[in-house]
């Protein structure tokens, strides 16, 4: 399973880029260190359930309008987010 690693390998991308960013916490560093909660919020919540779904789904060759449904849903935070997208 790709997220076992690559769900620590973003905190620690994330604490790390919070420690270096600790001098400044104005302008565009403070308003990226107010949204990554949102951010991470999202990948735990939204985007590897739906992933895992959608990655069972397409195992059975299941590609109904559910299938289609999640899928947009993936694709739509990531748009905003650019943390990570999905494709099967």
């Amino acid at each position: 399973m790709g997220f076992l690693l690559l769900v620590p390998a973003l905190a620690v991308t994330g604490g790390s880029g919070f420690f270096l960013a600790k001098e400044g916490r104005a302008g565009l560093i403070g308003a990226k260190i107010k949204r990554m909660p949102f951010v991470a919020g999202n990948g735990i919540l939204v985007l590897i359930p739906a992933a895992l779904f959608l990655a069972s789904k397409a195992k059975a060759a299941e590609f109904d309008t559910t299938f289609y449904a999640v899928q947009t849903l993936d694709c739509l935070p990531a748009r905003q987010t650019s943390f990570y997208s999905v494709s099967i």
